[in-house]
């Protein structure tokens, strides 16, 4: 409980009320709960979203890109990480370097490289660059520490190319179908030299019209960008590891170890909301003092006319089965 304590004062101006988890569930050990998010009627909650987004794409030189928390809560990135195209004809090759991240991320804050050695260096030569397709081409990957595409950017791959992508990273095979709509940005027009691609607005879009050609502002929030973002559906935390485990109105989870779970929203007004449920995780390997139902279902055999079994399910009381005839219950 400690645990849910620190992470519900950690988010400024919490309420309830707006958001309800439902009744807390049982699973096997190595089974997923569902997690579903209803709101109160009137809530205004986009059904989806990333917390984290890639903000600026900067393919001149030096090359650059941003990422931001765009939302109103801090979101611990350990394990999240970014990667990028590294060929401008086969759209399934990416750079050898991939930047994980680690600790957490205010609202507002952001992260950036370029492939200038001195500054935020990505590691090697960002390989990006102005111009037409097929000539010159750019993607960029966000993903959580669950390996989920968060965001992508896109630049002049046409919805073929993307469509059909299987980029081979560390982490497997990914690809960019599902996560950009249409073709990508045209690189044609941005000039060679701190110029960016620029997120605007108040949503995620998922194509070309996030994005407008601005003067490079790495480290601070682009002109015409509105922060929060409201909604993005419900933020899902486990409170024993304090990580974050998804976003949406549906989630599927699989703790190794039973939990509490956090669901926070953030509304149109940028006011948060939480409510928490828990996940019990049932051990299929129990002692042998008792049996677990995780490994199918128990045989109660009487030795005479009837026997009467009771066990307890956590509750103040115990359940009793009466069994009079041999069979399984």
């Amino acid at each position: 409980m400690k645990k849910l304590l620190l992470l519900l004062i950690c988010v400024p101006f919490i309420g309830a009320g707006q958001i309800y988890l439902g009744n807390n569930q049982s699973i096997c050990e190595g089974d997923s709960a569902q997690l579903i998010a209803t709101y109160a009627p009137g809530t205004s909650i986009n059904s989806t979203g990333s917390p984290i987004l890639i903000t600026e794409c900067d393919p001149g030189a030096p090359d650059l890109l941003e990422i931001q928390n765009v939302s109103a809560l801090p979101v611990d990135v350990t394990g999240w990480r970014v990667i990028i195209s590294n060929n401008y004809t086969n759209i399934n090759i990416a750079n050898p370097n991939e930047q994980i991240l680690s600790g957490t991320m205010v609202p507002g804050a952001t992260q950036y490289w370029t492939d200038n050695s001195t500054t935020n260096y990505w590691g090697s030569n960002m390989m990006w660059n102005p111009g037409a397709y097929p000539s010159f081409t750019t993607w960029i990957m966000l993903l959580d520490n669950n390996n989920n595409v968060m965001d992508v950017f896109v630049g002049n791959w046409l919805s073929t190319d993307i469509d059909s992508s299987a980029i081979v990273t560390t982490v497997g095979t990914i690809s960019l179908a599902g996560h950009w709509n249409g073709d990508g940005i045209d690189q044609t027009n941005i000039g060679t030299s701190l110029q960016s691609f620029s997120r605007i607005g108040n949503e995620d879009n998922d194509d070309a019209s996030d994005f407008t050609i601005l003067s490079t502002s790495s480290a601070i929030t682009n002109t015409g960008l509105n922060l929060p973002f409201s909604g993005g559906g419900a933020t899902w935390y486990d409170v024993n590891s304090g990580q974050m485990i998804g976003v949406g109105d549906t989630l599927y989870y699989s703790p190794t170890q039973s939990t509490f779970i956090a669901g926070v929203i953030t509304d149109s007004t940028g006011q948060t909301y939480s409510d928490t449920m828990y996940v019990e995780v049932l051990n299929t390997n129990i002692s042998t003092t008792g049996f677990s139902l995780c490994n199918g279902s128990v045989v109660l055999t009487a030795p005479s006319s009837f026997s009467t079994y009771s066990w307890s399910n956590g509750a103040s009381t115990n359940s009793v089965l009466t069994v009079n005839t041999p069979g399984t219950y």
